[in-house]
């Protein structure tokens, strides 16, 4: 069973899913709660790739409080804290992803970068591609993935999203720099 919720939020809305108390499986943004409703048939298809049957759907207003809570983490610029995520994807895609999670607010690193990280140098294209692919926003951080050249490249939940989400994390890196020096 697949248990997921949707909300409005400053990013626009946002839907998320957890499979069988496993972990979440998707954290997907739009701009409406229709168009991230709508997102639905693609965590389905997703799930059955996975299950190879037809996975039962629950609507469930409890994770909500999760979903918030994440929400008003990202939206200060902080990581929100680890949950349990259940991944599905290539070893590679989940090497990516585990790198992601290094990443700390308010830092950027670029494609390249996470490829030799990964001892894969020029491979920045897969990267990308791992970050395309990935279906819990915010959780594993591909917004904070930039060009070689210091450019934002594109974000499956849209360029602006990804514009804003640095915007907040540096803010709050700023925040925090400026706390420190005060005392």
């Amino acid at each position: 069973m697949i248990r997921w919720d949707a909300i409005r939020c400053k990013l626009g809305a946002a839907m998320m899913a957890e499979w069988d108390r496993r972990g979440i499986c998707w954290l997907s943004l739009a701009e409406t709660l229709s168009d991230v409703k709508r997102q639905q048939h693609q965590l389905v298809a997703m799930a059955s790739a996975i299950m190879g049957d037809q996975p039962q759907l629950c609507r469930d207003a409890n994770l909500r409080d999760d979903l918030e809570a994440i929400l008003s983490e990202v939206e200060v610029g902080k990581s929100p804290p680890q949950r349990p995520l259940f991944l599905h994807g290539t070893d590679f895609q989940r090497r990516v992803w585990s790198a992601l999670l290094e990443i700390p607010p308010g830092v950027t690193r670029s494609y390249s970068d996470v490829a030799s990280q990964l001892g894969r140098p020029g491979c920045q294209r897969a990267v990308a591609q791992a970050c395309a692919r990935n279906r819990i926003a915010l959780l594993i951080p591909c917004h904070r993935l930039i060009g070689s050249d210091g450019r934002l490249r594109g974000y499956r939940w849209g360029i602006d999203r990804k514009q804003r989400l640095l915007q907040w994390e540096q803010q709050a890196v700023g925040d925090q720099q400026n706390r420190i020096s005060i005392r």
